[in-house]
């Protein structure tokens, strides 16, 4: 069904800088969606069902999160396109991540999709992400197209109220008279179903009426088939056997394995020369190789080493595809080598080489995260979005064998052009009793750093293992980080101190022995279960004068000077 309210606000026409500059027919063969909401509003769950709808045997749930951090933590960290065939058309799916934090990957495949199915839960109503992702969308002259989910559930309401709100942020973000004929489906990622009433004897077996209104709801591309190949770089791969993969929408001409085609970055130059080697599409979860593909479609091309953002074209084309414009990171946090006593023992890459070219290689797929150069040679300065995605870069590198040591994150301030002021990031807040959620709003004057209450810190005044006996008389000092056994130095923290002041402790003193003995006298020692956080807990958690030592087997917490004299000169 068609939602329609009569509101007095005055519409905005769409975007002028998103209209077609040709006159070509439309491909009504193709049509090109992306599937957007808040974190766990069932994106992927919902693309599951769209797959075994289009014949697709999918052995598991989840299917499009194939990364390992992904199926560990239940979110999705990067985008991924696939294929549904339904009815004689070729409906190209991108699954999107619903965490403010990964919003870059949200951005750069709006540039790629003709509208936008979004998702929201049934209970929750519309989040702060699903603004976030809204916002894009209508400035971008995207239709988007509502699914409420998650209906099966006790706690939906049901009765037009997430309906209204929705249409309230739709009028809030200036939507035009187009936008505003949102149709509304009403489904069970879950279990299966899609309807387009709820209160129709439409029967809830299958995705039909949401693929339906995707075919007749999402426009179709419109193509320009005469002129020279060219298409945007959204997404790279690999491949053991041909190479860099690079995934992106064929924005005019067509295109066939053997042609002749060249690099052209962002700024106009042309950098490499090639052919194509291969073209894959993807069909559910497989790659299929095809021989042709044109203007519209998305594909997958192997030949040329190019980066996110670039064009590959025709030789003809010597200039770019623009790309979106997006939102500036709002925190940095500093990569470098590993200098702890015990460095060097449990990871294999080790050097700021090695640091670099791992940085270097994730800033040309991810492109909401930017690697500049330190104070010294061998640290790098992270810039990102926020501590979830810089934590899951750590978490990335510790499992692929680096080790290092990555300082707490710091809110990267802008200067103000006009009045010179000082400028930080502020984000808004939900209020009311509920869920909190937050995201970025802009940029207003600095108010001075918060005062929040801390505890200080247990630090280690020795280098060796830690012994029972030791942290059994440091319990009642604090919470301990550590449990017996454990490599600790001189400098790392090892528990909480019940007091705001940071303590140096001894935690591998030993019980001194004698030859003298009593029957009994050996005491059965029963410590506290020590303190174990997850590398996003440590990230948050870690004051300004405190580094995380992050190794293949190991997360420590440790102080950014480990010689306490040298602490002592920089805090005065």
């Amino acid at each position: 069904m068609f939602l329609r309210r009569a509101a007095a606000a005055i519409r905005r026409p769409a975007p002028s800088s998103f209209r077609r500059s040709f006159a070509s027919l439309p491909n009504d063969r193709i049509r090109n969606v992306a599937i957007v909401a808040h974190v766990d509003h069932g994106k992927t769950t919902l693309v599951d069902q769209l797959l075994k709808h289009g014949g697709n045997s999918i052995s598991e749930e989840r299917v499009m999160d194939s990364i390992d951090l992904e199926r560990e933590r239940g979110i999705t960290i990067m985008s991924k396109c696939t294929r549904v065939e339904y009815e004689g058309k070729v409906l190209n799916i991108v699954d999107t991540p619903g965490h403010a934090d990964f919003g870059g990957e949200v951005e750069r495949i709006l540039s790629m999709v003709d509208g936008v199915v979004l998702v929201v839960d049934a209970t929750e109503g519309p989040m702060s992400q699903t603004k976030f992702v809204l916002t894009k969308a209508l400035n971008r002259g995207l239709k988007p197209l509502v699914v409420v989910n998650k209906v099966d559930r006790p706690t939906s309401r049901l009765g037009g109220e997430v309906e209204n709100e929705l249409f309230d942020m739709f009028v809030a973000l200036d939507a035009t008279d187009d936008q505003l004929e949102f149709p509304v489906l009403f489904a069970s990622a879950k279990q299966g179903w899609a309807v387009n009433s709820l209160d129709d004897d439409e029967p809830r077996t299958s995705m039909k009426a949401l693929l339906d209104q995707i075919v007749e709801y999402v426009p179709a591309p419109t193509v320009d088939l005469d002129t020279p190949f060219s298409m945007a770089v959204t997404m790279l791969g690999h491949d053991p056997y041909v190479g860099r993969l690079a995934t992106g929408r064929v924005h005019t001409g067509k295109v066939k394995v053997g042609d002749a085609i060249h690099v052209v970055n962002r700024d106009g130059q042309k950098v490499e020369s090639g052919k194509v080697t291969k073209m894959y599409v993807t069909r559910g979860m497989v790659k299929s190789e095809i021989q042709t593909a044109e203007a519209g479609d998305i594909i997958t091309i192997a030949g040329v080493n190019a980066y996110v953002s670039d064009t590959i074209a025709n030789p003809e084309v010597v200039t770019s595809i623009p790309s979106p414009q997006l939102d500036p990171p709002t925190i940095s946090m500093t990569f470098g080598v590993n200098d702890s006593p015990i460095a060097g023992k449990e990871g294999k890459f080790l050097t700021s080489g090695h640091i670099k070219e791992r940085l270097t290689r994730e800033t040309e797929n991810n492109v909401a995260i930017s690697v500049t150069a330190s104070e010294t040679s061998e640290a790098f300065n992270v810039h990102g979005r926020g501590e979830l995605q810089l934590a899951i870069l750590i978490e990335e590198m510790r499992r692929e064998g680096f080790e290092m040591c990555v300082s707490a994150p710091r809110v990267l301030f802008k200067q103000c052009e006009e009045t010179n002021n000082k400028l930080e990031p502020i984000k808004t807040d939900t209020r009311g009793s509920g869920i909190l959620n937050s995201i970025f709003h802009g940029y207003e004057k600095y108010q001075g750093s918060a005062s929040v209450p801390s505890k200080g810190k247990l630090i280690s005044s020795c280098n060796g293992k830690t012994t029972t006996y030791a942290l059994n008389m440091l319990e009642e000092r604090g919470e301990l980080f550590v449990k017996p056994g454990e490599d600790v130095y001189t400098g790392m923290v090892v528990g909480e101190h019940s007091r705001p002041n940071d303590l140096e402790v001894n935690a591998t003193k030993e019980k001194k022995l004698t030859n003298m003995r009593a029957a009994g006298s050996d005491e059965n020692v029963r410590l506290s279960p020590a303190r174990q956080m997850s590398l996003e807990d440590v990230v948050t958690y870690i004051g300004e004068d405190e580094m995380i030592d992050v190794s293949p087997t190991q997360i420590r917490i440790r102080k950014r000077f480990l010689d306490p004299n040298a602490r002592k000169r920089a805090g005065k």
